[in-house]
């Protein structure tokens, strides 16, 4: 049986339900899969295949040691000096920018972890990635899923249309006072020294998170690439009677609602500002309301839509029954990898009228599971929500499309097999190398 340390920043938000989904689905086809995760009390989880990422006691051997770990305390005292100084002011708007060095040293507890293989999601600030590679034996395979653009950045989560990723970084927009030997290519060499040499499986949701991060010098020779899409427990995510929710919030069965969500409404990469100029550009509409479910500020919306907020919903069947409450489901990012919302939707038998963004368009197909408008196009977008109002038997056609193809080609088991199948041949390639 393979064993797999799956390694999280969080046991919650977006990028942790996708590593969560992907652990429960190895689990089911008999992978022995744990998950660690950083030590604090709101990632707790009443699992005992959960837990903290352990970690060795700093070291107090060697008579050179009190001078090495003086000198690293000194660069790494002055590296939070610089990152402060360029990040406490930056411009806003942007994703979080995350540093590759924390306070102290991180190295991990090998033995403890008890895995053949380790596999790493959205790890931002959740070990420092000097001493955390230097305390990995070299023959143990890593796997690494993206989850965004961080992982081969100087520290930006998504480039928003920068490419000094693909070289070095530095003179960064995202930051206060760019310069060439700024935070970000700080950040970027720290991060290329920490994976030297090593062999790493890059597996990313979407080809063109895959595209994006083979164009980046951040990888040793020897890294792979592989593209394994994001899929759902079709069982859980399923369309169910809209008629509950409806009556909950006084929509009459005739009404035309629109569903929109991610975990920050008002994070500007999600486009609601843009969805708000494309509701503003029809005229008033009558038996218009809107499901918005996260966290975050709205912009203001035209006030003839009536605007129902629920808050951050962990409850998967909670949201289930939202999502199929939707005529459409909302999904104007400007930049994004593979947003599960979307998937989820389409699950829920919900068309999504999109923004062609990132890797929305390789599930969100143009007349067949939704409508597709140029990024950042708000007519196009008004036009395309629209045309899906219009048209009642057109979505619910596009709906059963989109049901049809998550079943096709989105199930979680299929994630979990052919993940399986690459951690079964990087195991078999590390057996040789070592018998070599």
């Amino acid at each position: 049986m393979v064993r797999v340390g799956q390694l999280s920043t969080y046991t919650f938000g977006g990028a942790a339900t996708a590593a969560r989904r992907l652990h429960d689905g190895l689990l089911r086809i008999g992978v022995d899969s744990r998950f660690w995760h950083r030590d604090d009390a709101e990632n707790s989880v009443d699992d005992s295949r959960f837990a903290p990422l352990p970690l060795l006691p700093e070291s107090s051997g060697g008579l050179l040691e009190p001078l090495r770990s003086q000198w690293d305390r000194l660069g790494r005292r002055q590296a939070r000096v610089d990152w402060r100084r360029h990040l406490e002011e930056r411009p806003g708007g942007f994703e979080v920018f995350s540093q590759p060095q924390l306070a102290r040293p991180t190295r991990v507890d090998v033995a403890a972890l008890q895995a053949d293989l380790l596999h790493l999601h959205w790890v931002a600030f959740l070990f420092d990635h000097p001493t955390f590679f230097a305390s990995l034996p070299k023959r143990l395979p890593l796997v690494w899923t993206l989850h965004d653009q961080a992982p081969f950045t100087g520290g930006c989560h998504y480039a928003s249309g920068c490419d000094r990723f693909q070289t070095h970084c530095g003179n960064c927009p995202q930051v206060a006072a760019p310069q060439d030997q700024d935070v970000s290519r700080h950040g970027f060499e720290v991060r290329r020294r920490a994976l030297r040499g090593r062999r790493l499986q890059v597996v990313t949701p979407s080809h063109w998170l895959n595209r994006s991060a083979r164009l980046s010098d951040i990888w040793p020779a020897a890294t792979e690439f592989s593209v394994i899409p994001y899929r759902l427990d079709l069982q859980r995510y399923r369309p169910v009677d809209p008629r509950p929710i409806r009556q909950e919030f006084g929509i009459d069965q005739t009404d035309f609602v629109i569903v929109f969500g991610a975990e920050d409404v008002a994070n500007r990469r999600k486009g609601m500002p843009h969805l708000a100029r494309a509701l503003e550009r029809l005229e008033p509409q009558v038996g218009w309301h809107a499901l918005v479910f996260g966290d975050g500020e709205l912009p203001r919306l035209p006030d003839w839509i009536r605007v129902h907020r629920l808050g951050y919903v962990r409850d998967e069947e909670r949201k289930v029954h939202c999502l199929s409450a939707g005529d459409v489901f909302m999904l104007p990012s400007l930049e994004d990898n593979q947003p599960q919302t979307g998937l989820e939707a389409l699950a829920c038998a919900t068309p999504v009228v999109a923004f062609a963004a990132g890797g929305i368009p390789e599930y969100v197909r143009d007349a067949e599971t939704g409508w597709l408008a140029a990024v950042g196009e708000v007519d196009p977008l008004a036009q395309r929500l629209l045309s899906a109002a219009s048209d009642r038997e057109r979505r619910q056609e596009l709906g059963r499309r989109g049901r049809q193809l998550m079943e096709r080609e989105f199930p979680l088991e299929l994630q979990a097999t052919r993940m399986t199948r690459l951690y079964e041949s990087l195991l078999g390639q590390a057996t040789s190398r070592k018998s070599a």
